[in-house]
């Protein structure tokens, strides 16, 4: 990630990492910061293939868009559409204590040790992680580390009414530009364009109809399933007993298709 206080690299980001760890998603979880001078370089890499790939292409409607997005790179990137974001920082911060030593350092580690969720730093690339006994981010109450219970909340996102005059316009100006370039109904422009011309018109009425959403909760969950090792779990066992090191894909498989068997279940209930 990019080495940001603001954005990145503070107490709420870190916090998220040591709670996945507490909550059993990962044993351990590693987070590094980028150097000054390489800032963006997964996201450009990514966003020069979407270039590339739209190159001389007419991309008119969103679907369009994501669709050419998916087939920009060999492994596809998945775009998909934000409904709603989690208040996470609200739900935390009665229960953090200071960071420290987080300035200098690009590499974290959040493990469990001694019962105790703790985090080490990373100063050099070859270096230690240190200190050895860690730090905490956790506050303590009668000499317990408490930690928030259940989900976060939804967080409240704006209306999009007060800013519909900024994007009406746009909408308009598209579709008086595609409705210049034809004026026989049964050209071919009329034949491509005019569904264009109806789709947007669509979406600017939809517009007009969203209502802020008003519910607190999170519709979708927030953790993730804790059950993830199992799959690791039964392959190391069996590494460990096969006579050649191999791991049978047949249990990698068999364990695959129980998780999608439970995809209707993937989140944590509080």
């Amino acid at each position: 990630m990019d080495n940001s206080a603001k954005d990145n690299k503070n107490v709420h980001v870190l916090a998220f990492c040591s709670e996945l760890v507490i909550r059993g998603v990962f044993e351990t979880v590693e987070v590094n910061f980028l150097m000054v001078g390489h800032t963006h370089e997964d996201v450009d890499a990514l966003f020069s293939k979407v270039i590339a790939q739209t190159i001389n292409k007419d991309v008119l409607t969103l679907l369009a868009l994501m669709a050419e997005i998916w087939d920009s790179e060999m492994m596809h990137p998945v775009p998909l559409l934000l409904e709603e974001v989690a208040y996470y920082k609200s739900y935390v911060d009665n229960f953090l204590g200071p960071l420290v030593d987080h300035s200098q350092p690009l590499g974290f580690r959040f493990s469990i040790a001694n019962n105790v969720s703790i985090y080490r730093c990373l100063f050099t690339v070859d270096g230690p992680w240190c200190p050895k006994e860690g730090h905490t981010l956790w506050k303590k109450e009668d000499g317990q580390f408490k930690f928030p219970m259940g989900e976060p909340k939804a967080l409240k996102l704006p209306s999009i009414h007060p800013r519909l005059n900024e994007v009406s316009p746009f909408i308009d100006n598209l579709t008086s530009h595609l409705k210049g370039t034809f004026q026989d109904p049964t050209s071919v422009g009329f034949r491509r364009y005019n569904p264009i011309i109806s789709y947007w018109k669509k979406v600017k009425k939809q517009l007009e109809c969203i209502q802020p959403l008003q519910d607190e909760n999170l519709r979708g969950g927030f953790w993730p399933r804790t059950n993830h090792g199992t799959r690791f779990t039964l392959a190391q066992q069996h590494q460990e007993t096969s006579p050649d090191g191999s791991v049978d894909d047949i249990i990698v498989i068999d364990e695959l298709q129980q998780e999608l068997r439970a995809e209707n279940n993937l989140m944590m209930q509080p």
